[in-house]
């Protein structure tokens, strides 16, 4: 495990959600999907959840809570963070 030359590793769920939020933000504003599967068990809801999260602290952190509507409306983390991811 310790020796970092043995084998490749896989890429990293926060550096896929990094990527893609920056290329959707960039000046080309490139539209991104990404592919979360596995096997039973291998963890795919909670990657998706990560995901979200991440991408949804990212967003808002360019627009702030302000925008979040009335007092009674959900901001729009809460509102994707509530949304299903399957």
């Amino acid at each position: 495990m310790g020796d970092s030359g043995s084998a490749a590793l896989g890429p990293h769920i926060y550096s896929i959600a990094d990527s893609s939020y920056r290329q959707m933000m960039s000046e080309k504003r490139k539209s991104q999907s990404i592919l979360i599967s596995g096997e039973s068990g291998a963890g795919k809801t909670e990657s998706t959840k990560i995901v979200m999260l991440y991408l949804t602290t990212l967003g808002t952190a360019h627009i702030g809570e302000d925008d979040a509507g009335e007092s009674g409306d959900l901001s729009i983390m809460e509102r994707v963070l509530q949304s299903n991811p399957i």
